[in-house]
């Protein structure tokens, strides 16, 4: 599951390379903030776009144990702690994400966010957050909001966002999409529509 809150302060932090983007490492804050070429404590390198997603994926769904895996580096060592993520990464090999969905739980109130995932291993569902709305109707206007003009492609944003921020802050966009009720929603739609058909037929009797 998301991680509740994602704290810029980690002593430890797991980063794209700037100087190679198909590559992630594991340093220290001090290591970030060198002037000269520093050896990260870890370090993984995707083939192509592609993996590279699917390895982004895999090191933010378990941002959890960032500052675990920080110290286990540094009290292991380079060659120990390589193998302890080989590892790890062989059980639970990267993944492709080939969906997000959304599902209306039984309690009336509540959603659950999810991924679709094709990896190694085959198809599976990883869970991301479980969200409750302030009341049923709440969630009904969530779904009007998702329901129109396109804004469930928007779903995937909000997903990078639970894993950029946490899921504190992905739960408080979800509260403001229930409550704006933003124009162009079905409800909103289906309103103007009466009003439009509503003034046509004024306008037919007059004119008739």
């Amino acid at each position: 599951m998301l991680q509740d809150r994602i704290d810029n302060d980690e002593h430890y932090r797991i980063l794209i390379d700037h100087r190679n983007p198909l590559r992630i490492v594991l340093a220290t804050q001090a290591m970030l903030e060198a002037k000269g070429p520093v050896e990260p404590l870890w370090d993984r390198e995707a083939g192509d776009a592609r993996s590279m997603a699917a390895l982004l994926r895999w090191v933010a769904i378990r941002r959890d144990r960032w500052q675990e895996w920080g110290q286990l580096a540094e009290h292991l060592g380079p060659a120990a702690f390589y193998q302890h993520m080989r590892e790890r990464m062989e059980a639970e090999p990267p993944a492709e994400c080939i969906g997000t969905m959304v599902t209306r739980l039984d309690d009336a109130h509540e959603i659950a966010i999810s991924e679709s995932m094709h990896g190694p291993q085959g198809l599976f569902y990883q869970p991301l957050y479980v969200h409750r709305f302030a009341s049923a109707a709440a969630r009904d206007r969530f779904y009007d909001w998702m329901y129109s003009d396109d804004n469930v492609n928007a779903i995937d944003a909000l997903v990078r966002l639970g894993y950029a921020e946490g899921a504190l802050a992905l739960g408080k966009a979800l509260d403001r999409l229930a409550e704006d009720r933003p124009a162009g929603n079905r409800a909103e739609r289906r309103r103007r529509a009466k009003a439009e058909a509503k003034a046509g037929r004024r306008q037919a009797a007059t004119v008739a």
